[in-house]
């Protein structure tokens, strides 16, 4: 989906999401047009696809822009599934994936300005590897199990 873009700024965001043995895993970076980021990684205790869990990074993302009253969102993220069926390029085939794809485009809707573009994984690394952070990793970090980092 991609509302009409002008020359004024806006946010980017970085989205990634990971599914493994340990659970499944969300992160994302949302920086501001004067270059002031927002780093958050989510560990959930639930089992998901990698989709799903690309969704739920996405959707995370989405209601912290939303939180943080940006008005302009330009997403990257390296799924072609998620970012094409936001872009309305492909329908959602399961239920629970067209859940979140519902939730996904009812945040999408509340940005005067958004687009959202697939780029090469190794060009979100930095989303990826918070995304992949362990329960023990993130318990580490101040004895919470959402690492959250301001630039």
């Amino acid at each position: 989906m991609e509302k009409e873009f002008s020359s004024e700024p806006s946010w980017t965001m970085f989205v990634d999401g990971s599914s493994n043995s340990e659970g499944c895993g969300a992160g994302f970076i949302l920086t501001s047009p004067q270059g002031f980021k927002i780093q958050f990684a989510l560990h959930f205790k639930f089992s998901a696809s990698n989709n799903k869990a690309e969704y739920e990074a996405l959707i995370a993302g989405l209601r912290m822009a939303k939180a943080i009253q940006v008005k302009r969102l330009a997403i990257r993220g390296d799924s072609q599934l998620v970012v094409n069926q936001v872009n309305r390029d492909y329908k959602a085939q399961d239920d629970r994936i067209a859940a979140n794809l519902s939730m996904a485009k009812e945040l999408v809707a509340s940005f005067k300005v958004f687009e959202m573009h697939r780029i090469p994984k190794n060009k979100n690394g930095k989303a990826d590897a918070l995304s992949r952070l362990s329960m023990e990793a993130l318990a580490q970090l101040d004895g919470v199990s959402v690492y959250q980092k301001f630039i």
